[in-house]
């Protein structure tokens, strides 16, 4: 989005991140320019790069081979810290540790919570991947079938969101 100062000498940029979820990604940052009208239509060329579609036609149908549009999720939904515990099911563990759910790390559970908010918001977005600084290993979140798969081994584990406040079934 285009962010701006007021009054006389006001410079405009725009900002945009991408990368895979799970990673810092990468950023740039455009401009600066003299109105707000060079910023938007600056961000505008870049939405319509992006998903096929105008700025001012959004959401509509994704294009073939194009980003689509995410509905923000509803207010209050994104409460990363306090919303909920994540937990992998964990069995027959190379390393001896007994079978049993396990919590994610306080950073993958904080962003598999981010990204329930936006799954809520964007049902067809229920695959993305968290990266775990505890165990250095990414995994492919799939939030509709509850299951983590490990990029590296390939290993598929039970997931759950327990609900602060609430005890696991």
């Amino acid at each position: 989005g285009a962010g701006a100062g007021a009054g006389a000498g006001a410079q405009y940029y725009l900002y945009t991140r991408w990368g895979r979820t799970g990673t810092g990604g990468q950023a740039k940052l455009d401009g600066p320019w003299a109105t707000p009208a060079e910023a938007q239509q600056a961000f505008e060329a870049v939405y319509k790069d992006k998903t096929g579609r105008p700025w001012q036609g959004r959401p509509g149908a994704q294009a073939p081979g194009k980003y689509a549009h995410l509905a923000a999720p509803a207010p209050g939904a994104k409460a990363p810290k306090a919303g909920a515990r994540w937990q992998y099911w964990l069995s027959a563990d190379p390393l001896g540790k007994a079978d049993g759910w396990y919590d994610y790390d306080s950073e993958a559970a904080s962003e598999a919570e981010e990204l329930h908010a936006q799954y809520a918001a964007n049902p067809a977005m229920h695959v993305r991947f968290v990266a775990s600084e505890t165990s250095g290993f990414t995994y492919k979140v799939d939030l509709q079938a509850n299951a983590q798969t490990n990029t590296s081994s390939g290993t598929v584990r039970p997931i759950r969101r327990v609900a602060l406040g609430t005890s696991p079934s």
